[in-house]
């Protein structure tokens, strides 16, 4: 019925912990499903907690659209769950889940997910302002200001999908293409694969069932800084692929300036935003973090450019 794939990149622990979800929500069910890990970074040690059918394939370090597509290679069934590492489901989202399938929505229709952090990760803004910071720009990703359209009972028709948390056909995934192994960081190729979709006429409905997000050991300033990046940079691959203009970052030469000095001096600005730590001082250090967002987001992609470039000389 379901193959639940499941692409992973040196969190073992966290991952430990989705495969754990997993198991205690499906296995309540009398459906036929299988569980794929496709693991893209070093080796890992999870087990098994008593699914039937439970895989690990080694994708050596090729990015997450190649290894959602060796999932699709791997599976066996015709709906096909992908979730990231990082994705707690609920009940709920279970039930819909599998009454998307037995409706035969599936065949016309693919399904997302609004998500937000884990109860843990909401505790610790209580008293971190950088916490604070991540869950007001990034909580309920793309969904969040979202204008839905109502479709039927707890399901809205969105524009964009997000693969964190995606059920779709098999059927319709081959005939989209897949994934664009282009992309080797995640990010765009999602933006890629969403067009695609729309391309061939695939609505996309969304659940208002609550999923969590458990990224809590992604939310160190230094990750941040790094995913930021990588933004950047996965940006300036789509721009450099696809030539679309729309996703040009151009910025004067006062706000480069602006953003070489607060990548030189980001761990000092870091410290005064700590030193800043109650809540009636987060207009100022929320408007920090953003500076700090578009700087190394501005980094990333700069730097793909200038690397192609010295590859060319």
């Amino acid at each position: 019925m379901i193959s639940i794939i499941i692409p992973t990149y040196n969190r073992e622990n966290i991952l430990q912990q989705t495969i754990l979800n997993l198991y205690n929500l499906f296995c309540q069910y009398s459906i036929n499903f299988e569980v794929i890990i496709i693991n893209d970074g070093n080796d890992i040690n999870v087990y098994n907690p008593g699914f039937k059918d439970f895989k690990l394939y080694k994708n050596n370090k090729k990015g997450v659209a190649s290894a959602r597509n060796l999932g699709i290679k791997k599976s066996n069934f015709d709906n096909l769950l992908f979730i990231d590492d990082d994705i707690l489901l609920t009940h709920n989202a279970v039930k819909t889940i599998i009454n998307f399938i037995e409706e035969k929505l599936i065949h016309s229709f693919c399904l997302n997910f609004i998500w937000e952090y884990t109860p843990e990760v909401k505790k610790l803004s209580l008293t971190d302002n950088f916490i604070r910071y991540l869950m007001k720009v990034y909580d309920k990703s793309i969904y969040k200001d979202a204008h839905y359209i109502f479709f039927k009972d707890n399901l809205y028709f969105i524009e964009d999908l997000s693969s964190c948390a995606l059920l779709i056909s098999k059927e319709n995934m081959l005939k989209v293409g897949g994934y664009n192994e282009s992309y080797p960081y995640s990010g765009f190729e999602d933006y890629d694969f969403s067009k695609r979709v729309k391309e061939y006429g695939i609505k996309v409905l969304c659940s208002k069932d609550i999923i969590y997000h458990n990224d809590i050991d992604n939310m160190s300033f230094k990750r941040w800084k790094e995913k930021r990046q990588i933004e950047g940079l996965t940006r300036a691959m789509y721009v450099r692929i696809t030539k679309d203009s729309s996703w040009v970052i151009k910025h004067s030469i006062v706000k480069r300036l602006l953003f070489a000095v607060f990548i030189r001096f980001n761990m000092y600005i870091y410290d005064l935003c700590k030193l800043l730590n109650n809540k009636r001082f987060d207009l100022i250090t929320f408007k920090l973090y953003n500076v700090l967002a578009g700087a190394f987001i501005w980094k990333g992609y700069n730097d793909c450019f200038k690397n192609e470039q010295k590859k060319k000389n």
